[in-house]
């Protein structure tokens, strides 16, 4: 298939929010509610909220400050990241632009987290990666989906960027749709779950080397079966290689 067209609960909050700003019912200078009033009001989770909210200050809607708050800056798509919105959906063309990203962002990360992470970091992924083994027993591919982000995600966080993490939260969100497709075969969930072990290890024990090389096996397993989903060729196996696959 070319494209696929299932939102994400980052997508439909995203939307929502991004609505209210462009109709004027949040204005500009209107502060939002606290991220966790409003995964109550949404009925989602935290991480779906961050996520949302990674999105909508990265396209420039929002600014986030200590003390103040989540405060409405711009009520029109005009910013430096606007060109980002187009790819909540993405096609066969694109795939290959996001995963290059996105491996440009995780190699820095996953150094950065063995270098800076805490046990408090590594006991989160340590919860994440248990989350993931009873996913993988119910066969829950979507609730597999989300601790696979979620993973993710704090391996970024655990490198101290936010900057980068905000990155990270639009990158996922365009290639989610592909991944969830991915992660239906079993074989890709228990995959994932023994890569995600390994590089929890590797930055246990402070090797940033070792983490990055099986990060880079990890999404080229998921890479693989994301290829296979289109209807062309997407030449992710060149970037791999750039990217320094073996």
């Amino acid at each position: 298939m070319a494209s696929i067209r299932r939102t994400s609960a980052v997508d439909e909050v995203f939307q929502d929010i991004q609505n209210k700003i462009t109709s004027g019912e949040y204005p500009i200078g209107y502060i939002l509610q606290p991220q966790k009033a409003l995964a109550q009001e949404y009925g989602v989770g935290a991480t779906t909220i961050r996520e949302a909210m990674g999105k909508l200050t990265m396209l420039g809607y929002l600014s986030a400050k200590q003390g103040v708050g989540t405060t409405v800056i711009n009520n029109s798509a005009v910013s430096q990241f606007s060109s980002l919105g187009q790819y909540v959906f993405l096609n066969s063309e694109e795939v290959p632009q996001f995963m290059e990203a996105r491996l440009c962002l995780e190699k820095a990360a996953v150094k950065s987290a063995a270098a800076l992470g805490t046990k408090e970091d590594f006991a989160a992924m340590d919860e994440c990666i248990a989350l993931q083994a009873k996913a993988v027993d119910k066969g829950d591919s979507s609730l597999f989906s989300e601790y696979d982000k979620r993973f993710h995600l704090q391996i970024m966080e655990a490198g101290r960027n936010p900057i980068l993490v905000q990155f990270m939260t639009i990158i996922q969100s365009g290639l989610f749709n592909f991944i969830e497709e991915a992660t239906r075969l079993e074989k890709v969930m228990s995959n994932s779950l023994i890569f995600h072990g390994k590089i929890l290890k590797s930055l246990k024990n402070r090797n940033g080397d070792e983490a990055e090389i099986i990060l880079l096996r990890h999404l080229w397993d998921v890479a693989q079966i994301v290829e296979a989903q289109l209807e062309t060729g997407t030449r992710l196996e060149s970037i791999f290689r750039r990217a320094g696959l073996k």
